[in-house]
């Protein structure tokens, strides 16, 4: 399953999912963000994959928005920090410098330690943030090498 907004720009980012075979949870922060977030825990609970970007549709860039690690505490499952490096590619003029990789560029995917978020209550989990850029800025370095 995969997070994808509500917003009009997160149409397109559906439709190429959705033909990859990708199921959809629609919602972000701003719009449906109660019904994405108990679909998500629904699809952790249930045992599936859920994708989420964890800086949302409004930034700011590389900082963690609570909803996944809600979801990850109300499910009790883990997060897997996953990132994305082209040595060449266009940057959009988005708030997250949005990646779009040339063509031939090489993509390097490197993914972290699968964490538990400690947390016992929403609040709690919403205050881990920082420890979980930190995993995500360590996958980083490992993509960028």
């Amino acid at each position: 399953m995969v997070l994808i907004s509500e917003h009009r720009d997160g149409e397109l980012v559906a439709r190429a999912a959705s033909s990859l075979g990708f199921g959809l949870i629609r919602g972000s922060s701003t719009r449906g963000a109660d019904r994405a977030l108990i679909s998500i825990v629904r699809e952790l609970q249930a045992g599936h994959e859920v994708a989420i970007t964890p800086d949302g549709p409004r930034g700011p860039a590389a900082k963690f928005a609570p909803g996944a690690l809600v979801a990850a505490q109300r499910s009790d499952s883990f997060i897997l920090p996953v990132v994305a490096v082209a040595d060449r590619a266009w940057r959009l003029r988005s708030w997250d410098r949005f990646m779009i990789p040339k063509p031939f560029a090489r993509v390097t995917i490197a993914y972290g330690n699968p964490t538990k978020v400690f947390a016992t209550s929403p609040r709690a989990a919403a205050a881990e943030g920082p420890r979980f850029e930190e995993l995500m800025s360590e996958a980083l370095g490992m993509a960028s090498g």
